[in-house]
């Protein structure tokens, strides 16, 4: 039910060989210079691995930038990682964030493609290394830590002021009936049966340790206790914030985890002097998503001086 600040999307992956990975140019063209910017180059070759990483995390973004404008739209943001990204030194605690969102990375990997065995021969197939995902990893985080440090804390208590309710304390008790080991239908089935035993007088709790399928919550009554709603998926968030205090849900309601039974026990709303940590890097990381859009759209077209990308014969 909760997400991470820095969530990786990952799809489900049928192990074969993908015959569009895009490091199959010939040597002459990988040395190409597609581009140029104050202070570097690209090459076809540097291009290619990029896209190949966006691909390795996630197998659909092959179908995309088939179309020539979102290449270009992801020549440009290859630019603005390599340009931002080496603007800060990691430290030690930075280099173990790469190592821990790596191991993230490969742990989903892992477990889309089913065996070690498989995993490398996807790498060698993209022709890319563990290495190659690192690097993109580390300008992740350094580009954060460029932001980070323009952020001021009148600019915090802007943007919280702006969503304040989006970090709202509540506790609530929920029933997960998830889809991941049955079919959707099922899960909505078992759901609504669930459903129906509550409102027949049925305990929450008790059904919540039966039914739920929540490890995190099923034991403790399904509750969670004065948590952030800005932790949670947008769905089971909006449900908590809307729902009435005390009232189990009308209807189960849908997340990608499965199907939830809500029932909001408490909600207050926070000062910005009671923001925890884990909200104060969450509102950071909007800022820093503004800021990057924003040098995205008025900074980067002064700093790249020369873009000459390849038609690609295949997406004509």
């Amino acid at each position: 039910m909760s997400r991470k600040i820095k969530q990786i999307t990952v799809f489900v992956f049928s192990v074969v060989v993908i015959l569009t990975a895009f490091g199959c140019n010939n040597n002459q063209d990988s040395k190409k210079v597609i581009a140029e910017y104050k202070g570097g180059q690209v090459l076809q070759s540097d291009f290619d691995k990029y896209l190949n990483v966006l691909q390795f995390i996630n197998p659909q973004v092959v179908n995309e930038i088939k179309d020539q404008n979102v290449k270009k739209q992801l020549l440009q943001q290859f630019i603005a990682e390599r340009y931002l990204g080496t603007k800060e030194k990691l430290s030690s605690q930075n280099e173990q964030d790469v190592d821990n969102m790596f191991q993230y990375l490969k742990a989903q990997k892992m477990q889309m493609v089913g065996s070690e065995e498989n995993y490398q021969k996807e790498l060698k197939n993209l022709k890319i290394t563990e290495d190659d995902i690192k690097e993109i990893l580390k300008r992740e985080i350094g580009i954060q830590l460029y932001f980070e440090k323009q952020i001021t804390k009148d600019q915090l208590k802007q943007a919280f002021e702006k969503s304040q309710q989006d970090f709202t304390i509540a506790t609530v008790s929920h029933i997960l009936i998830g889809n991941t080991n049955r079919s959707d239908e099922e899960a909505k089935k078992r759901a609504d049966e669930v459903l129906t035993k509550l409102k027949a007088g049925g305990d929450f709790a008790k059904l919540a340790k039966e039914y739920s399928d929540d490890p995190g919550s099923k034991d403790k009554g399904g509750t969670y206790e004065n948590e952030s709603v800005a932790k949670w998926v947008p769905e089971f968030k909006d449900a908590v914030l809307k729902q009435p205090i005390g009232k189990i849900s009308d209807k189960p309601v849908k997340t990608q985890y499965g199907y939830h039974i809500i029932k909001v026990i408490s909600r207050k709303v926070p000062t910005f002097e009671q923001l925890n940590n884990d909200d104060l890097s969450i509102i950071k990381q909007q800022l820093v998503q503004q800021k990057f859009s924003n040098f995205m759209t008025k900074e980067l077209p002064n700093i790249i001086t020369k873009m000459n990308l390849p038609e690609d014969k295949n997406s004509k």
